[in-house]
């Protein structure tokens, strides 16, 4: 392997890592406290090879706050519409970290 295949190797194993890393992050977070909240459908979308995701917006203390999630089923993807208002889970400390799936 020559010096560029290394670099890239080692720039993308830092991205995939990165993105796993702030994924139990959050997570973590939301298993030490969370509160339930309402939000507001953005956007439903695909990624070519990723999957579909959702958009939403939800406000605390005057502060609005936007966030994109994963859709796990055909079936969500089906049902979720724009504007539409889902349940979701707001971080207590940081509410930047949120999410509309079941955290146990």
């Amino acid at each position: 392997m020559n010096n560029k295949a290394i670099f890239q190797l080692i720039l993308l194993l830092g991205i995939i890592f990165t993105g796993i890393g702030f994924s139990i992050y959050k997570n973590y977070k939301l298993k030490q406290c969370k509160v339930a909240g309402k939000a507001s459908v953005v956007q439903i979308y695909d990624i070519v090879k990723r999957g579909s995701f959702v958009k939403y917006e939800y406000s605390i203390e005057g502060t609005k706050y936007e966030a994109n999630e994963s859709i796990d089923t055909k079936e969500d993807f089906n049902y979720l519409k724009s504007k539409d208002t889902i349940d979701v889970y707001i971080n207590c400390d940081n509410h930047t970290i949120s999410s509309y799936k079941t955290i146990n």
